[in-house]
């Protein structure tokens, strides 16, 4: 179909009919449109988009609540839009407002001006802003020094990744309510100032203000310069804590007209951002003061709280010290379960004890969802629970929480996986007339605990699902059971006649069982299954008969040998034609049919020898299918021929006739060949491999007389079991693979044959056509050349056929090439039946020029054409395992091999003179 398609798109492109060209109507497809933010979104929001065009995407615009949004277009892939939600309409105030919902819609144009809107494809999009939490973390003075007539202020870093700029700004107390800006830098890392000229009787106050790419800013609070007379300030030497109570300790004062300390206190849960007073001291030997932690309003260690002092002289003249905090109150350490031991009732859980002092107690989680514990004791490290299902595994987190609500889970939960009973097996099954006998392997101590029961079950298949239950035992400590043979009405148990399979399952508490293997009621008392024989590859005589061989059954309890028939390799619907060896002298020792008469439809034909012993017990052999081995020949003229590839093509002249096989040779034609010459060989194993090797004395070919390879058997689908041979099934008629030259040689020599040239190949492959392929050309009885030839006795060449030029392609429909999709595709040995590619099977008739057929695809044949170097024979028409582009499946194609080489993908085919 391939190359009538090919030829229909030749037709039609010689034509001179303009063309015309169709207008582009169709709009753009909208994929996708995404933000990069959840909702309520913040500051910069990316809108990403995915759009494809049957032509070309000319541009996109960026629509909100209906209306083109800000002239936003976007006319290169891949295609986005950076929303700024923090811009101010002309009056001051934010475009966006907090809380209102927007809808957000693309309009995609391509280069035809069709247009599509987003919400045509997928839902709208809606986002709402929230740019509250927008500004920059709030900034620290950390410290205002003053020394030589100049304030240094320093101040703590800003590490936010949208930073912009700090603005340091002073004023002077007495003078100017006006502030003034002294410093504004980009440089991030620029958190301190020298502030010059500095009149060190009079304040100064600063703050510092950071200010990011959005315009939101934050600012410190306002820190006192320090002024003359001032006392020294003081800092906070600790801040420790216990669980009712956090104390902060400071340096003592060195004034000597001191007055008080001030401690002020901050944390993040104040609302504004002004610290605030706590204590009070005038006993400058106070040096601490303690607060009282207050969960329910946020006072606890587990949050930053900030502390400094203040201390003032009798002038009221005072001064800060640095502001310090604590370290945060840790997550408790987790804990690990260490054991849990079980039985059917209760279950011991057990853990490490927590070495931390504000642990209040653990939290037992089943599965990672549901609670099924907690413990109000840090120092307990086990716990009774009633036990869980355990039908299926579970498994047991621990929480360990401290006084501040603090939790932390084990890093691995503990799985409890209740495990199957350690698997029953029958240790002996003995029978006699009377009574049969089961005895089975003792429980396991550790499974007696949780015992339920056992069961044995039976079946006449080994399949279990085709077993019932037959007995039931409670007692944990049985181990054998013994019941009649027959029921109480008489009736037999069990037919003997037919296969008997018994399997014994322990179940537990938890209904979790173990079952045995099938174990067959012939199985412990010596008794074993007849085994199958192999049938040979029939014998053909020559008054149109043929009979079957197999090897000999070493079978004691032997009965008969059964011929079976059957049109169908699966034996389906098989018919008993003769029964061998049963009350008869030869008995086992006949290992050969009758003579059965060829019929006329015998290639549809299958056989196979069941060997069956005196229990009536059974196997089957291989199955072997009628398939003559006489060859086909074709007649090839003298005279002019094609030869070459297509830039050296090439006229020869062939002086005489000749004929050359219509197939390549058969797996079952050459061990007709084996059979006759079996003696000149050798069959022997060397490595992994089963060979024949032979004695090559034909000096005329330029080789010296010696032992040679001529076949390896794991090449092909032959097999040797040491008295005879037999073809995997299925595969009589296949081509032969695994030969080498030297064999090809020999067996061409002992037929009065020879392997074909090159040149003779290429001619019967091609004759005058300069194709690539063998099909592509077919010459009529009257000089004239078709194409497409018709199935049957003789080729068909009428005017309906003559299409010149033939179409010259490989395809599925007419090659066995690798991935060609035909029924043998997936065997490592991917063959297909001689002459598959006949018209049939939905297939094309695929002969060569002068109605050969195999010869582009298959198997590569060997040639008698030795390569320029002279240390390799030429291979022609490719194989199963080419790909389809591959040259060596042309007609002018080859490979090179060297002669004792053997490959699963060459074989042969013979010329006479």
């Amino acid at each position: 179909m391939k190359f009538l398609l090919l030829f229909l798109t030749i037709y039609l492109t010689s034509c001179d009919n303009p063309v015309t060209e169709e207008k582009d109507v169709s709009p753009p497809e909208i994929i996708s449109v995404q933000l990069n933010q959840e909702n309520p979104v913040a500051q910069i929001v990316e809108i990403s988009c995915i759009v494809k065009d049957n032509v070309e995407v000319k541009e996109l615009h960026l629509w909100l609540d209906g209306e083109h949004y800000n002239n936003m277009i976007d006319n290169s892939a891949p295609y986005r839009f950076d929303l700024n939600t923090t811009i101010n309409k002309e009056d001051g105030n934010p475009f966006f407002i907090q809380n209102v919902v927007y809808n957000i819609t693309i309009k995609a144009i391509d280069i035809s001006d069709n247009y599509s809107f987003s919400d045509e494809f997928i839902s709208p999009i809606s986002l709402s802003v929230d740019n509250s939490n927008s500004a920059p973390l709030t900034p620290q003075i950390i410290s205002v020094s003053y020394s030589n007539g100049m304030n240094q202020i320093s101040w703590t870093p800003n590490n936010e990744s949208d930073f912009k700029e700090y603005i340091l700004k002073k004023r002077t107390i007495t003078n100017s309510p006006n502030w003034i800006t002294i410093l504004q830098t980009n440089d991030r890392l620029r958190t301190y100032y020298e502030d010059i000229d500095i009149d060190p009787f009079t304040g100064v106050e600063y703050f510092v203000r950071v200010i990011d790419e959005f315009g939101y800013h934050s600012s410190s609070e306002i820190v006192n310069s320090v002024v003359e007379g001032s006392p020294e300030p003081v800092n906070i030497n600790s801040i420790t804590y216990s669980i009712e109570e956090m104390t902060v300790s400071w340096d003592k004062s060195n004034s000597n007209d001191f007055k008080s300390y001030t401690l002020y206190h901050w944390n993040e849960n104040f609302l504004t951002e002004n610290y605030e007073v706590i204590a009070i001291y005038s006993n400058e030997n106070i040096l601490s003061h303690s607060l009282n932690f207050e969960v329910n309003q946020g006072l606890t260690p587990t949050i930053q709280n900030w502390f400094k002092v203040e201390v003032a002289d009798t002038f009221n003249l005072s001064n800060m010290g640095l502001p310090s905090t604590h370290n945060l109150d840790p997550y408790p350490l987790p804990v690990v379960i260490d054991t849990v031991v079980y039985n059917t009732r209760n279950m011991l859980v057990t853990w490490d004890v927590t070495t931390e002092n504000d642990v209040i107690g653990y939290e037992i989680i089943k599965d990672g969802v549901e609670q099924y514990a907690f413990i109000n004791d840090f120092s307990t490290n086990y716990i009774y629970i009633d036990s869980p299902d355990l039908s299926s595994p579970i498994t047991f987190d621990i929480i360990t929480w401290d006084y501040w609500g603090q939790s932390t889970p084990n890093v691995h939960g503990y799985e409890i996986v209740n495990a199957s009973p350690i698997v029953p097996n029958f240790e002996n099954i003995q029978f006699n007339p009377d009574s049969i006998t089961f005895t089975w392997s003792p429980i396991a101590i550790i499974d007696t605990f949780d015992f339920k029961n056992y069961k044995i079950y039976h079946s006449i298949t080994p399949n279990f699902n085709d077993a019932e239950e037959e007995f039931e035992i409670t007692n944990f400590s049985r181990n054998s059971l013994t019941v009649s043979t027959k029921f109480n009405d008489g009736q037999p148990r069990y037919d003997f006649i037919q296969n008997n399979y018994f399997w014994i399952k322990t179940t537990d508490f938890w209904d979790k069982s173990s079952r045995s293997q099938a174990s067959h009621l012939f199985e412990y008392q010596g008794y074993s299954l007849p085994e199958s024989v192999n049938l040979y590859s029939p014998y053909f005589t020559m008054n149109n008969s043929f009979k079957l061989k197999w090897a000999m059954s070493d079978n004691e309890d032997f009965s008969h040998y059964s011929v079976l028939k059957s049109n169908n390799i699966e034996m389906d619907d098989a018919i008993e034609i003769d029964v061998y060896g049963e009350n008869d002298l030869l008995g086992y020792t006949q290992v050969e049919s009758q003579l059965y008469q060829i019929e006329i439809d015998e290639i549809s034909n299958y056989y196979q020898v069941v060997i069956t012993d005196g229990y009536n017990m059974s196997d089957s052999s291989n199955v072997v299918r009628i398939w003559f081995d006489d060859f086909e020949w074709i007649e090839i003229p003298s005279g002019e021929y094609s030869y070459g590839t297509p830039l050296e093509l090439d006229t020869l002249f062939m002086e005489n006739d000749y004929e050359i096989l219509k197939y390549p040779v058969t797996n079952v034609q050459y061990v007709k060949y084996l059979r006759e010459h079996i003696n000149n060989f050798i069959i022997l194993n060397s490595g992994n491999n089963q060979i024949i090797k032979g004695y090559f004395d034909h000096i005329g070919e330029g080789f010296f007389a010696g032992e040679k390879m001529y076949f390896n058997f794991n090449n092909s689908r032959i097999l040797y079991d040491g008295n005879d041979f037999m073809i995997n099934e299925g595969f009589e008629n296949h081509p032969l693979t695994g030969i080498t030259w030297f064999g090809s040689y020999q067996y061409s020599y002992d037929n009065g044959l020879q392997i074909p040239t090159d040149k003779e190949w290429e001619k019967a492959a091609r004759g005058m056509s300069a194709s690539n392929y063998p099909w592509s050309q077919f010459l009529c009885s009257d000089g004239t050349v078709a194409c497409d030839i018709l199935v049957g006795e003789e080729f068909e060449c009428s005017s309906v056929e003559l299409i010149m030029p033939c179409s010259d392609v490989i395809s599925e429909l007419n090659s066995n090439f690798s991935n060609s999709n035909d029924p043998w595709e997936g065997n490592y040995l991917a063959t297909t039946p001689i002459g598959y590619y006949n018209g049939q099977n939905s297939t094309i008739n695929s002969p060569s020029h002068y109605g050969a057929y195999d010869m582009s695809g298959n198997v590569r044949e060997w040639t008698e054409t030795l390569n320029d170097g002279g240390s390799r024979f030429l291979v022609k028409g490719g194989s199963y395992s080419h790909s389809q582009n591959d040259n060596e499946l042309k007609t002018w194609g080859f490979g090179e091999i060297q002669p004792e080489q053997s490959y699963n993908n060459v074989g042969l085919r013979f010329v006479k003179y």
